[in-house]
C-alpha cells in the first residue's frame, strides 16, 4: 500500500482531501456531543471490556433489550480485533477505525480499477467516485456501525477474486462475514453475482462456489448462536418485516406466492401515511445516478445488492428506506465496480472518451451527494453532515465546560447518561442509557439535547423526580450539564431546584386581536404581542387565521421578554408557511448588539405546506434592562404566513 502511494502523488493527495472531510464530518460530530449510545456508546463500552479481558453485558441497551452479551444484538468480532486501540484513542477508537476503513476500500477500489482498466487516471478517478457516493456521508454522519467496515473489505475481496489470490481472498471474505451477521447473507449474493461475471474460468468458479455455500452456512448457524449466547432474547431481534411475515420462513414463502406484491413494496410504502410518501423513490433516485444505472447492462451487480435492497425497502422502519445513516453504505462498493467494470468494457470507445464519462458519472454522483446534504424527503438533522456549514462546527452551547464538568465523574462509577454523553462516558464496566437508572451512581444530563426516547412530559416528570428526591442530590450545574449524584446533597441543589423547576410559557395562536389590531392576544388577556394588523385569514395552520407578511409589512408577532436572567433557556417554536422556505424567528437585545440571533430550523415538516421552525438558545450574559424582543421577520421577497408562536421559558 505504501508503495501505492508513493508512485502515485495524485491517489495520495485525494486520499488526504477525503480523509480531512471525512474527519471534519465524524470526529467533529463525537467532539460536539452528537454522537449517541446507539451505536457508538454501545460500542465504546465493548471495546472497553474486550480491551480488559471481558465480555460485554450491554448494559447500555437497558432497558430496550436485556441481552447478557452483545453479540446477541449483532455478532461482530471487530471490536474485539480493534480494542486494544481504545488505550491509544480513547472514545474516538471506533470513528478513527471506520474512517481508516473508508480511505482502505478506496485503496482496495485503486488496485481492482488500475488492474481491470491498466490505466492510472481512471483508476483514480474510481477512487474519487468511490469517496465521493451518498451513502459515504451518511454513514460517517450517524456514528460508527460494522457494516460500513464489511462494505470497505468488499473491494479487496473482488481484487483478489479478480487475481486469482485465494489466500487473500479468503480473508476478506472472513472479514465480511465477521463484520456483521446480516453481512454473511450480503457475501452469498455478492459470490453469486460474481459467478456469473466470471462464468467463463473454471477456477473462480470453484472458489466462489465455496465462499456462497460457506457464506450460508455461516448465516444459519450465527443466526442460531445469537439468541444462544444471550438468553435475556429468545429470537432474533432485528427481524423487522411485518410486511413479509413473522418470521424469516414466512417472509420466503411471501416471496415465492406473492411477487407482486413484493415487488410493489420496492417502490410503495405500505403506511397509510404521507410521512412516509417519497422516501423510497428517493433512494432509488440517488442510486441510480450514483452509477446505479449501468445495473441495468450489469445484472450480475444487481444480484448483489437485492439483500441490501430488502433490508431496507422491506423494513418496517421507515427511516431505513431512507437515504439516510449507515443503510446505505453497501452501494457504495458495487456502484463503484459495477460503473467501472462497464465503462472497461466499452471496446469501441478511446480513452480518452472512458475518462471523460468517469468524470461526467463522478460529477453528477458529487451533485447528488451535495443535495441529499442540503434535503431529503425524510427528516434528518443537516448539522450532523453539513461539514461545509459553520453550525457543524459548533454548538449553541460552551463544549469545552461540559467536558470540564464530566471530569469530576470517577471513571470506575456507575453511571446513567443521556444518549448524547453516553458515547464519551463509556469507558467503564457499568454504563446505562437515562432513564434507566438502575445502580447507578451518577445520573448525567444534557439539557439542550432535547427528551430523546422520552417525550416532554415524561422527562419534565422524570427530571422532576430525581430533583425533588432525598436520595440524589445536584453536584453539578453549568448549563446544558446537569449532574446529580446519589446519596449526596450540596448547596446546589437547593440553589437550582427553582431555577430547574420554572417554567414559563407565552403562546399567540394569532386568533384575537385588540379592538384598535394593534395587538395579537396571547394566552392571557395581559400577553400581548405587536403587530396585530398583520392577522390574516387566507391560511391558518388550524382554526381561522394566521400572520401574513409581505416584502412591505415584514414583520410579524413580536413579545419583549422582560426579567431575564443569565442562564436561562429561550426555546421558540412557530409554523411557518412559505413557498421559498423564507421567513425567520429573531431573538435580539433591545439595542441589537449585546445579542442578535436568528434560525429557522425545521423540526417537522407538513405536506400542506406548514414547517415548524425552532430557533433555542440560552442567555449568557447579563443585558440591558434585562429585556430579550423576539419577533417574526419575512426576510424574504414572498408572501409569507405564520401560526401558533409558542415561547418557552425555563432553566430545563
Amino acid at each position: 500500500m505504501y508503495k501505492i502511494l508513493k508512485n502515485n502523488l495524485v491517489l495520495l493527495i485525494i486520499i488526504i482531501i477525503y480523509s480531512s472531510i471525512f474527519c471534519s464530518i465524524s470526529l467533529v460530530n463525537h467532539y460536539n456531543f452528537r454522537t449517541a449510545a446507539w451505536d457508538l456508546g454501545i460500542n465504546n463500552n465493548a471495546i472497553f471490556d474486550y480491551a480488559h479481558f471481558r465480555w460485554n453485558n450491554a448494559a447500555i441497551m437497558y432497558p430496550n433489550s436485556h441481552f447478557e452479551n452483545v453479540l446477541g444484538d449483532h455478532f461482530s468480532l471487530l471490536p474485539i480485533l480493534f480494542s486494544p486501540l481504545y488505550w491509544i484513542c480513547g472514545t474516538y477508537t471506533m470513528l478513527i477505525v471506520q474512517i481508516l476503513g473508508i480511505v482502505f476500500g478506496g485503496i482496495g477500489i485503486y488496485k481492482l480499477i488500475f488492474d481491470l482498466t491498466k490505466n492510472k487516471v481512471i483508476s483514480d478517478i474510481s477512487v474519487i467516485f468511490f469517496y465521493s457516493i451518498f451513502g459515504v456521508y451518511s454513514a460517517l454522519s450517524f456514528d460508527y456501525h460494522d457494516n460500513v467496515m464489511a462494505a470497505m473489505f468488499v473491494p479487496w475481496f473482488f481484487y483478489y477474486v479478480y487475481n486469482n489470490k485465494w489466500k487473500y481472498a479468503s480473508i476478506f471474505c472472513l472479514l465480511v462475514l465477521i463484520s456483521k451477521e446480516n453481512m454473511a447473507l450480503w457475501m452469498f449474493f455478492i459470490c453469486l453475482g460474481a459467478i456469473i461475471l466470471f462464468h467463463k474460468e473454471k477456477e473462480k468458479l470453484k472458489f466462489l462456489s465455496f465462499y456462497a455455500i460457506f457464506s450460508v452456512l455461516y448465516f444459519y448457524f450465527i443466526m442460531k448462536l445469537m439468541p444462544a449466547i444471550s438468553p435475556g432474547e429468545n429470537n432474533y431481534r432485528h427481524f423487522d418485516y411485518s410486511v413479509l411475515g413473522k418470521n424469516m420462513l414466512e417472509a420466503i414463502k411471501t416471496c415465492i406466492n406473492r411477487p407482486k406484491y413484493v415487488f410493489s413494496l420496492l417502490f410503495e410504502s405500505p403506511i397509510n401515511d404521507s410521512l412516509t410518501f417519497g422516501i423510497k423513490s428517493e433512494l432509488h433516485y440517488a442510486v441510480l445516478l450514483s452509477g446505479g444505472v449501468v445495473l441495468l447492462w450489469k445484472p450480475q451487480f444487481l444480484i448483489m445488492l437485492l439483500p441490501i435492497y430488502g433490508q431496507k425497502l422491506f423494513n418496517d422502519d421507515f427511516g431505513k428506506w431512507s437515504v439516510g445513516g449507515h443503510y446505505s453504505i453497501e452501494f457504495v462498493p458495487i456502484l463503484t465496480i459495477a460503473l467501472f467494470w462497464w465503462i472497461n468494457g466499452l471496446n469501441n470507445f478511446k480513452i480518452r472518451t472512458k475518462v471523460i464519462i468517469s468524470v461526467l458519472f463522478t460529477v453528477i454522483c458529487m451533485k447528488i451527494s451535495y443535495g441529499l446534504m442540503e434535503k431529503q424527503v425524510n427528516w434528518f438533522n443537516k448539522e450532523l453532515i453539513q461539514f461545509y456549514s459553520k453550525n457543524h462546527w459548533k454548538r449553541e452551547f460552551n463544549v469545552k465546560k461540559v467536558y470540564e464538568g464530566l471530569k469530576i465523574i470517577p471513571k470506575n462509577a456507575k453511571v446513567s447518561a443521556q444518549t448524547m454523553l453516553s458515547s464519551h462516558l463509556s469507558f467503564r464496566e457499568y454504563i446505562y442509557t437515562y432513564p434507566y437508572v438502575a445502580d447507578a451512581d451518577y445520573i448525567v444530563l444534557l439539557l439542550s439535547d432535547g427528551p430523546y426516547p422520552l417525550n416532554d412530559e415524561e422527562y419534565k416528570k422524570e427530571l422532576n423526580k430525581y430533583k425533588e428526591s432525598s436520595e440524589w442530590g445536584i453536584i453539578k450545574y453549568d448549563y446544558p450539564l446537569v449532574i446529580f449524584k446519589r446519596g449526596e446533597k450540596s448547596d446546589l441543589s437547593d440553589k437550582y431546584k427553582t431555577a430547574l423547576i420554572k417554567e414559563k410559557i407565552l403562546f399567540c395562536d394569532a386568533e384575537k386581536v385588540t379592538d384598535n389590531k394593534e395587538f395579537f392576544i396571547g394566552n392571557n388577556a395581559d400577553i400581548l404581542f405587536e403587530n396585530g394588523y398583520t392577522q390574516c385569514g387566507e391560511k391558518a395552520y388550524n382554526s381561522k387565521y394566521s400572520a401574513k407578511l409581505t416584502k412591505n409589512s415584514p414583520y410579524g408577532m413580536t413579545i419583549k421578554l422582560k426579567n431575564t436572567q443569565i442562564g436561562e433557556n429561550i426555546d421558540i417554536n412557530v409554523w411557518r408557511f412559505s413557498n421559498d422556505k423564507k421567513g425567520i424567528i429573531v431573538a435580539s437585545s433591545l439595542d441589537g448588539k449585546e445579542l442578535y440571533i436568528s434560525g429557522e430550523k425545521i423540526i417537522k415538516g407538513e405536506t400542506n405546506g406548514w414547517d415548524l421552525i425552532n430557533l433555542k438558545f440560552r442567555i449568557e450574559k447579563n443585558l440591558s434592562k434585562n429585556t430579550v424582543m423576539i419577533y417574526l421577520w419575512n426576510n424574504g421577497n414572498n408572501t409569507v404566513y405564520f401560526d401558533n408562536l409558542e415561547i418557552k421559558r425555563s432553566f430545563l
